[in-house]
């Protein structure tokens, strides 16, 4: 496991603001501060056990440490869009989206089309409308890059 359960809770404090990440750097015993690398390396850790609880800790931190979302993260999110074993696709799609990341438009047509036996009707209807959107944003914006 990736994160034990006082880092799970630290990390639910953090978003949900009950502490500053200031505090939450103080209290958490690991390097988020200092190791640039510590989403890169978590990330690698946790798509290796396929362990979708820590992926979805990971994405809550990833935001407030403000790690960048660099080739080195993008050649792990791209796969990672069209898993099956985690249910964080939403985020990640929008990371892709984010990052105008053209290599990223076949996992996002392969996640549009699969059905992902952990999300309802609604999930899968709004996953499938944000992979739809990414694809058409990301396609727009290299299109412009050309003209």
């Amino acid at each position: 496991m990736e994160f034990n359960e006082s880092e799970k809770a630290l990390i639910l404090s953090l978003t949900s603001e009950k502490i500053t990440l200031e505090e939450f750097l103080q209290f958490f015993a690991r390097s988020a501060a200092t190791d640039k690398n510590f989403i890169l390396d978590a990330l690698r850790r946790i798509v290796a056990t396929k362990d979708a609880d820590s992926l979805t800790y990971l994405l809550y931190l990833w935001g407030f440490l403000k790690e960048p979302v660099d080739e080195a993260r993008l050649k792990i999110l791209r796969p990672l869009v069209a898993e099956q074993w985690h249910k964080d696709h939403e985020w990640i799609v929008d990371m892709l989206k984010d990052a105008k990341d053209a290599a990223a438009l076949p996992f996002l047509v392969t996640a549009a089309q699969a059905q992902y036996p952990q999300l309802d009707e609604l999930d899968q209807t709004s996953l499938q409308k944000r992979c739809l959107y990414a694809i058409k944003k990301i396609s727009n914006d290299k299109t412009e890059v050309l003209e």
